[in-house]
């Protein structure tokens, strides 16, 4: 689903189609986090991170330079409404801690989601933003179909997650995105799998930690399912901007 959102709308409209499409992944992170963590203060939770995608966005679309310093105030903010907010609720104020750490969590993940917005604008490097997605996607798809068939030998006893699918999943994001950025010479098609393998491989650890949430939080499905979809693709946007700023000053 993210996989079509993100390259699919990159591919009609190069600039907006990206912008919709980091917008739509932050509200349904901001919509579903509370649900699908099973953090308490769901509204509140939600403006939080909300406000941290909307700031982080702004930010980042109007930043002179690339870099991830822009979006220090934007995560300190975050904090202090994460712990703001859980201060504030109506008593009795249950799992407070838990609660601000998984509120700045989900403001972490939906600032970060703004870095695909960066990434696009580095240079000769932009071609790299459509490849990387879409490897990142393919590794989050063979990575879920491998274990619907068969999580074997399970990366912990109550996860339903296999280490096979997790190897199987990094090649084939690093397959997909050499594939995607098609070029003659060996040396370029080693770098771009190496990038996808990269990005895959921080793609699929977050959608496992993402897994080990709902066994312990046991929340909703459908929070579940929209946080496993947008989380792991907001969290390798800062794995993908770094190789594409090293990419663009070898470019340069």
């Amino acid at each position: 689903m993210t996989t079509f959102l993100f390259v699919g709308l990159q591919l009609l409209a190069p600039v907006n189609g990206l912008v919709f499409a980091v917008a739509i992944g932050q509200l349904a992170t901001a919509l579903a986090w509370s649900y699908g963590t099973g953090s308490v203060g769901f509204p509140g939770s939600a403006v939080v991170i909300a406000l941290a995608a909307i700031g982080s966005d702004l930010v980042v679309l109007n930043a002179k330079s690339i870099h991830f310093g822009v979006l220090g105030p934007i995560l300190a903010g975050a904090v202090i409404a994460a712990i703001v907010h859980q201060v504030v609720r109506r008593p009795p104020r249950a799992q407070v801690l838990s609660s601000i750490a998984q509120d700045v969590f989900g403001a972490v993940a939906a600032a970060s989601m703004s870095l695909w917005l960066m990434m696009h604008e580095a240079g000769d490097a932009r071609l790299l933003v459509v490849g990387v997605s879409a490897g990142a996607g393919v590794a989050l798809l063979v990575s879920h179909l491998v274990d619907c068939i068969g999580a074997s030998p399970r990366v912990s006893y109550d996860v339903p997650r296999g280490v096979f699918g997790f190897v199987l999943a990094v090649f084939a994001g690093a397959g997909v995105t050499a594939w995607r950025l098609d070029t003659a010479f060996l040396s370029d098609i080693l770098g771009h799998a190496i990038i996808g393998g990269l990005v895959a491989l921080v793609c699929v650890l977050t959608s496992l930690a993402m897994t080990f949430i709902a066994v312990d939080a046991a929340p909703r499905t459908w929070a579940s399912v929209v946080l496993h979809a947008a989380v792991p693709f907001a969290m390798a946007a800062p794995t993908g901007l770094v190789i594409t700023l090293a990419v663009a000053a070898q470019a340069g």
